[in-house]
């Protein structure tokens, strides 16, 4: 994986065109169409970003600072989950 995530529109839609992204701890990435408070508040990170449609996936590019915390590319595994409009993404 590198910072470029990919979503199928047919399970998520961002609102307008925007997502908001967490780090949600030391192996989870958040993202979710909408600011969810809870997720804010436990956080260790959250910022909006703009999404991008490429055919049938939503393209969120992340940050370069979350792109480091989270080792990302040099053999890191992710796990990305879809569930009610919440994305978790797990990397081990």
């Amino acid at each position: 994986m590198k910072n470029i995530i990919k979503l199928p529109d047919n399970l998520f839609t961002p609102t307008k065109g925007k997502v908001v992204i967490y780090a949600l701890d030391t192996a989870t990435i958040g993202i979710t169409p909408s600011f969810e408070y809870d997720w804010a508040k436990n956080c260790i990170y959250h910022r909006g970003l703009n999404v991008r449609k490429q055919g049938n996936n939503w393209l969120v590019t992340l940050p370069y600072t979350l792109t480091q915390h989270y080792r990302l590319g040099g053999g890191k595994k992710t796990v990305v989950s879809i569930n009610g409009g919440r994305v978790l993404i797990t990397v081990t």
